[in-house]
Parts: C-alpha cells; sequence; structure tokens
C-alpha cells in the first residue's frame, strides 16, 4: 500500500551538495534545493515496519485538504513572461512537438501539482483540474501551486569555533540558507510499506524530525495499465531517473524512448556513492511500446547492469525507489 508521511523537522532544514564547505574557506552556504528520495533514505531503513520499505517520491503535505503536492509535469506549460492564460498540454508527434490551437510561447515553470489532480485528469489527458477558475465556479481554485508559495528560505548566521579553547576563530564568520516550509504544508514522503511515527533525523546536520503517518492512502497507483505494442505512452518521473539508452524496459516489458519533456537534471550522489547525472522528478518520457502486458500504474524503469548494484549491501538501485514514476496511455487530442 501506498502511504504518505509527514516529517516535521525541530527547525529549518540543511541539505548537503557536492560541494565542500568549511568556514573560513567559505564565507556562505546555500541548502541544496534537491529533494531527493536519498535523503531519506536513513530515516526509511531506521523507521521501517516491513522487510520490503521503498520511497517513491518527495514532495509536501497540504494539512487543509489532505492533498500530497508533486513536481508539475513538464509537458505542462504556461504563457511566457508572466503572462495571463490557462496553461496548456504539450504533445508529441512522431518528429516533432506542437502546441495546438496557439501561437503563444509558452514554458515550464518549477511548481507543484495534487497528485490526485493527475490521476483525475492529467491521467486522461486533461488539465480541467488546473485551469483558473472564478470564484463563483465549483472547482480546484489551487490545481497549481509555485514553489515560493510552499517553501521559504531561512538565512541564518554562524560562528567557527575553536573546540579547545571553547572561543571564536577569526575569520569564521559565515552564512547558511536553509529550506523551510510555510504554514499549511509538510514535508513528506510517499513510501510503498508501513513506517513506525517516531522520532528520526533528516538533513545534512542531523536535524530532529518527528515522522507522522498523514492518513493518505493512494490505493489508485496499484491499479494495472494495459500495454498494447505500437501504442504510445507516458512516463511521468515521481523520483530522480537515470538510463542509458533509447531502449527502455518496464517490468520486462519494451518500449522505444521517442522524447523526453524535461524538468531539468543534475547530479545526484552521497557519502560513497558514484555520482550519477539523473533527470529531475517530473520530467515526462514519452514511450513507444515495443511488446505487450500488463504493469502497475506506479512502477520503475529498469536500470542496466552496471548501475543496479553500485549500492553496497543487498538492496539495489531500484530496491531504493530510483527511476519511479507514473504510467500512463498518451492522448491525442
Amino acid at each position: 500500500m501506498f502511504r504518505v508521511y509527514k516529517i516535521i523537522p525541530c527547525k529549518e532544514l540543511m541539505f548537503g551538495s557536492l560541494k565542500h564547505f568549511v568556514a573560513g574557506e567559505s564565507h556562505y552556504y546555500t541548502s541544496s534545493e534537491s529533494l531527493n528520495i536519498m535523503r531519506f533514505f536513513k530515516l526509511v531503513e531506521d523507521l521501517k515496519e516491513e522487510e520490503f520499505v521503498k520511497i517513491c517520491a518527495v514532495g509536501f503535505f497540504s494539512e487543509s485538504d489532505g492533498s500530497f503536492l508533486v513536481p508539475l509535469p513538464a509537458d505542462i506549460l504556461f504563457p511566457r513572461k508572466g503572462r495571463e492564460g490557462n496553461p496548456v498540454m504539450a504533445k508529441y508527434r512522431e518528429d516533432y512537438v506542437f502546441i495546438k490551437g496557439t501561437l503563444e510561447h509558452y514554458e515550464y515553470k518549477r511548481a507543484y501539482v495534487k497528485l490526485s489532480c493527475l490521476l483525475k485528469d492529467y491521467l486522461h489527458g486533461r488539465l480541467d483540474c488546473f485551469n483558473k477558475r472564478d470564484d463563483n465556479k465549483e472547482g480546484d481554485k489551487e490545481g497549481i501551486l509555485e514553489e515560493s508559495s510552499i517553501l521559504k528560505r531561512e538565512q541564518k548566521v554562524g560562528l567557527g569555533v575553536d573546540y579547545e579553547s571553547k572561543t571564536s576563530k577569526e575569520g569564521r564568520l559565515y552564512f547558511t540558507q536553509r529550506l523551510g516550509v510555510r504554514s499549511n504544508y509538510f514535508l513528506s514522503i510517499l513510501v510503498e510499506g508501513k513506517l513506525r511515527e517516531a522520532e528520526s533525523f533528516v538533513g545534512a546536520e542531523r536535524t530532529r524530525a518527528f515522522v507522522k503517518d498523514s492518513g493518505l492512502y493512494v490505493k489508485s497507483l496499484e491499479e494495472l495499465q494495459n500495454i498494447k505494442e505500437g501504442e504510445f505512452y507516458k512516463f511521468y518521473l515521481l523520483s530522480h531517473a537515470f538510463f542509458d539508452d533509447s531502449k527502455v524496459y518496464i517490468n520486462g516489458i519494451e518500449f522505444e524512448l521517442k522524447w523526453i519533456f524535461s524538468a531539468g537534471a543534475e547530479w545526484i550522489s552521497g557519502w560513497r556513492k558514484p555520482a550519477l547525472y539523473m533527470l529531475r522528478p517530473g520530467s515526462v518520457l514519452v514511450l513507444r511500446a515495443k511488446t505487450s502486458g500488463n504493469v502497475r500504474r506506479l512502477c520503475q524503469i529498469e536500470a542496466f547492469e552496471g548501475v543496479i548494484n553500485i549500492i553496497e549491501g543487498k538492496r539495489s538501485f531500484l530496491d531504493f525507489g530510483w527511476n519511479t514514476g507514473i504510467i500512463m496511455r498518451e492522448v491525442n487530442t
């Protein structure tokens, strides 16, 4: 079962990056904004109540309506330069991508959407849930939330200390920028399995945080998607993904990668782990099925052998949750 857990830290969080930081050598350190699943591997391992527990996505839980927010799909575009207007969905047509019925210029933006909206409308090629509505009409007025309306950045001042003399060191004044979450929202993770509600640690400075079950269970992610040879499908990434070929396999079914609507890419690494240049969550892959079969709605793209076993121990690259996403049939409208 897929459950959403709230992460409630005792203070703003600091997430490390690939840049080494030492007070004195540098005077300003900014927390990484990459909310990737690796930040929570240790937390999940410490609190799991079942042998097999996998983290599928990092997002935000809205206390006001009990919804789970995930990155905006990269094929949903907005009028450029802040112009007013509803979003549109870019379409793939064999050799090109086009936006139907408009000469306006559109662009992707960093934002979050309700997972329920994706499953209700986007899954079926509609954007009804995301369009702006008048106050006197029914509908979701917060279908799309810009990142700045959820995340906030806090500036903190620090001072390097000589632990032997218990005094400050000259030239060791530094500043850090931490990540916080605005009121009514909680940093959250989507997990396959069950966790204990308890205290744990999260972030580069091992900030204490309480993990609490939100009560939200997403049963529709367990539904099966029938795959037919020759048809087009979209794969919306919930976690970072890495693959190295135009051939894509999901649950043994072969697909041909035709296009990528990219939400960006970044280096992902950690202690005693190699760095991989991975697609960000929100990216959308356009796939053409080469064989037929059935896959679960939430599934994973299989990685090649060289990546499968790069993690020490018994668990593999896929067991940790990388390459996770939602598959759906491409609707040509």
